[in-house]
């Protein structure tokens, strides 16, 4: 979007103005962990930050885990949540189907390529998941794609997806991060998945979550009463633009997807008010500093 490039800013400071947020939305993937490893001092900056007085929810684009898989993973990485503080990709999916349905969209049957999770959600908002692998699936009659990452994912899926496609069912993609930080090196995320069947169909998906706003929405609703959030994650392309697009301002840490080179090739009018290498730099270095206000 050639109108929304603008000259790159200088790096902006490790220091946030945590004085000024009484909520903050906080991404999982390159933030609190990196695959199955926790990432060290997550927990206890997170700790920090309520101590602080802070709200703090966390929003993530991974379509692969339920709520309460996410909450019992964060209490074993050592952060205490319950189930409301957790908003995933596969809530924002649900969201978005059941606001179109009650519009008056006469979808009946998706079929569901990735996290077999989304087949979940897309039942619990009334349609009907078909899985690519049903031998009796009738790509003709199907009427929404819905693209998730995974390694569940073949070719059969992605072929049978392309035909449905063809035949005019609508696309519905849960994100468009390219890869997602694992300690073996990136793994593709549900935006490769989506950029492959956007290429093999002509057609455009339809974005339900970052950098799209609805999961950002959601995460504030879920904050409560509170009047200034500040959003933190580790992807320009979707943490930052996405808290853009929803009209929150966002802080980046270089603990996941996004280098330094990355960072200062970015363009776009959307910034980080702040960078660190580390949630528990970024954290700390405000909290050191005095700028939380207590």
């Amino acid at each position: 979007m050639a109108q929304e490039e603008r000259r790159t800013p200088e790096r902006p400071s490790g220091v946030p103005p945590l004085h000024q947020y009484e909520g903050v939305i906080v991404d999982l993937d390159g933030c609190v962990w990196i695959g199955p490893q926790p990432i060290a001092g997550a927990a206890e900056a997170l700790e920090r930050l309520r101590a602080a007085g802070k709200r703090v929810v966390f929003a993530t684009n991974d379509p692969r885990g339920s709520v309460e898989s996410y909450v019992h993973r964060l209490w074993r990485a050592g952060v205490r949540v319950s189930a409301d503080d957790v908003v995933t990709v596969g809530l924002a999916l649900e969201r978005y189907l059941s606001d179109r349905l009650a519009a008056g969209e006469r979808w009946r049957t998706a079929l569901v390529v990735g996290a077999e999770q989304l087949a979940r959600h897309a039942a619990a908002a009334g349609l009907v998941p078909i899985s690519p692998l049903a031998p009796d699936v009738d790509e003709r009659r199907i009427d929404v794609v819905i693209v998730g990452g995974g390694s569940e994912v073949t070719f059969e899926h992605l072929r049978r997806a392309t035909v449905a496609l063809h035949n005019g069912a609508a696309m519905i993609g849960t994100g468009r991060d390219p890869t997602y930080p694992h300690p073996s090196g990136p793994m593709p995320g549900s935006g490769a998945f989506v950029a492959l069947l956007e290429y093999a169909s002509g057609r455009r998906a339809t974005i339900v979550g970052k950098p799209e706003p609805l999961i950002f929405e959601m995460a504030r609703e879920r904050l409560g009463p509170v009047t200034s959030v500040l959003a933190i994650g580790d992807r320009l392309d979707a943490d930052v633009l996405g808290a853009h697009r929803a009209g929150l301002p966002a802080a980046l840490v270089l603990s996941g997807s996004t280098s330094e080179r990355e960072l200062a090739q970015w363009r776009h009018e959307a910034q980080p008010v702040a960078v660190a290498a580390s949630l528990a730099e970024l954290v700390d270095s405000a909290i050191g500093a005095g700028s939380d206000g207590t």
